[in-house]
């Protein structure tokens, strides 16, 4: 009995001392020596979508990291994407890509096949870089697999839109908006598209859309505000900039549009206000510089007026709009 009692003594500390080292349990389990708790990959994972959530990128790097240590293929596909729209929010769009390609090798090592998501993810990367014609190919493939997919069709049509293919963006567009009528960034997007053909009253039916949808959409009110300007509803188009810049105070080219909109009222002074915010958010922009040149010329500062449309010259030399501005300065 005494030998039974210490044999099963013995193998009680061995236990513990396992329970105790480093070595997981299983694939996602670890010890924290410092804290004397076990991890799982999940709780590095969900750690890291609160931080995402909280606008702590770089923390929510750290612990999708983290969580990478103990992954499994599939589980490792899920938190490459994760960190792939990470570095996608930051701006950091080529890392952007590689995680995104990194979870789509993982992903068809655990599945044996391609997952869709992970594909549109992909061309949404590679249009971010202005890699449009790889993106295109990516959005087509994915079509092919799975001709129902919203967001697939959402970025053929943004791919074709940037490489100049407008009729064919709108086609795709229409298809989008069969498949799903409720996606506000659909209908903003075939807003700029029908907007670009010439079709403000079309354009600006999608922008309201887009803002039934989601009335704290800043793209779609600048976009409304824009076709309302074209179709010189110009204090309507106000009330809309003013919308877009309650929502997003930074939009620079809200601030520059709503100045341009004031200078065609007459309405100089308010203009310049507006074009004062343009560049002081925008230094090197040259627009807004040109534009407050022109409002200072209709209010008679003609000095003034060469000093910013010069300013906007150092910017963009080949500004046709900054040296006739220059031109009227001097021939006043």
């Amino acid at each position: 009995m005494k030998y039974i009692f210490l044999i099963l003594l013995i193998f009680s500390f061995i236990i513990i001392g396992l329970a105790k080292s480093e070595i997981p349990v299983d694939s996602g389990n670890w010890w924290d020596k410092d804290n004397g708790i076990y991890y799982h990959y999940s709780d590095w994972a969900k750690k890291g979508d609160d931080f995402y959530k909280l606008g702590q990128y770089n923390e929510a790097l750290q612990c999708y990291d983290k969580a990478m240590e103990r992954a499994s293929s599939a589980t490792a596909a899920y938190l490459e994407n994760k960190i792939g729209n990470v570095y996608y929010k930051i701006g950091r769009y080529n890392e952007a890509l590689e995680s995104y390609k990194a979870a789509s090798e993982y992903y068809i090592k655990s599945v044996g096949r391609n997952s869709t998501d992970i594909q549109n993810d992909e061309g949404i990367a590679l249009l971010a870089l202005g890699r449009n014609e790889e993106a295109l190919t990516i959005f087509s493939n994915t079509i092919e697999e799975d001709s129902q997919n919203t967001n697939a069709w959402h970025g053929k049509s943004l791919a074709l839109y940037k490489l100049g293919r407008i009729q064919e963006s709108l086609q795709c567009y229409n298809v989008s908006l069969q498949l799903n009528l409720s996606d506000a960034s659909i209908w903003n997007d075939k807003g700029d598209v029908v907007f670009d053909l010439g079709s403000y009253q079309e354009a600006l039916k999608s922008f309201e859309k887009a803002i039934q949808l989601s009335p704290i959409y800043a793209d779609a009110w600048y976009g409304k505000a824009n076709a309302l300007v074209r179709l010189k509803r110009h204090e309507e188009a106000l009330t809309s900039f003013d919308k877009c810049l309650e929502i997003d105070p930074s939009n620079i080219a809200a601030w520059n549009n709503k100045g341009a909109t004031l200078v065609e009222m007459g309405r100089y002074g308010e203009a310049l206000t507006c074009y004062d915010e343009s560049i002081k958010k925008a230094p090197n922009y040259a627009t807004p510089l040109a534009n407050k040149a022109e409002a200072l010329l209709f209010t008679g500062k003609y000095i003034e007026a060469m000093n910013y449309s010069n300013k906007s010259l150092e910017i963009d030399s080949d500004s046709a709009f900054a040296w006739a501005i220059n031109g009227k300065a001097l021939a006043a």
